[in-house]
Order: C-alpha cells, then structure tokens, then sequence
C-alpha cells in the first residue's frame, strides 16, 4: 500500500520547507529572505546576470526572477545596467548596499549549515549531497 511518507516528492518539500522556514527566521534578523540572500549570491558569483540567467541558476520562473529582481531594486541592493555587447539585455549586479549585506549573512549562513548538520558524519552529509543530485537529474530526465 501507497505511503506518502515514503514518497520522495513528500519528503524532499516537507524537508526543503522545513530547513527554508528556518533559514528564512534567521534571516528576517537581517530584513532579507533566504530567496533574496540566493539572488544576491548567484548574482555575486556571476559578477553580473541576466533575470533570464538568475531564473535558470535558482530555478524559479522569469516573472518570479523578475519580481524578486524588483524586489532587491527596491532595496538598493542591485542595479539593473544596460549591457555593452547589446543594448535590449540589461545586466543585474550588486551594489555596495548589497555586497554588505551578503558578506554580512554569510556568517549567519555557516552557523545555520553547522547547526542543521550537527550530528550528521561528513561521509553521510556527501552521501545525501550524491543521493539529491542523483534525484534532481532523474526528474529533470
């Protein structure tokens, strides 16, 4: 008999849900969400990105990027710049507002990793970080 508890798409979203409310607890100490501190990182790491490209990295959909990117607009956190290879594209990139506030939470990030993970062998965490990636690609198949 069918057991949803069993269901891998139950237990990965009641698992993202859980450690995401928590994240995002710890970060409303900081005004931001875990959603925004992710753009801020991918667009950090790219030095400069697209919506398009945001949307791709954090697989969410374009309106959604696109909002989120008004979002950390809003918040002078980014700036929306034209790009010089072709003038429709326009570029996000951080701002000095927000490259401060990502550097600020990266501490509260690794203290939220080494909590979640505490108890857990380093053999086990590479073994879930194999086993999720492993899923992710069979459904993306």
């Amino acid at each position: 008999m069918f057991d949803v508890h069993d269901c891998i798409g139950f237990l990965t979203n009641h698992g993202a849900k859980a450690v995401g409310e928590a994240m995002n607890q710890q970060f409303k100490k900081k005004d931001l969400t875990r959603v925004q501190w992710m753009a801020l990182y991918y667009i950090d790491q790219k030095g400069a990105m697209t919506q398009k490209e945001l949307a791709a990295a954090m697989m969410i959909s374009e309106p959604s990027a696109a909002h989120l990117a008004e979002r950390l607009l809003q918040g002078e956190l980014i700036r929306r710049e034209g790009c010089a290879e072709n003038y429709r594209v326009k570029l996000l990139s951080l701002t000095e507002k927000g490259k401060a506030a990502l550097d600020e939470l990266f501490p509260l990030v690794e203290q939220f990793n080494r909590q979640g993970t505490q108890g857990i062998s380093p053999q086990d965490l590479e073994t879930f970080k194999r086993v999720m990636a492993q899923m992710v690609q069979n459904v993306q198949e």
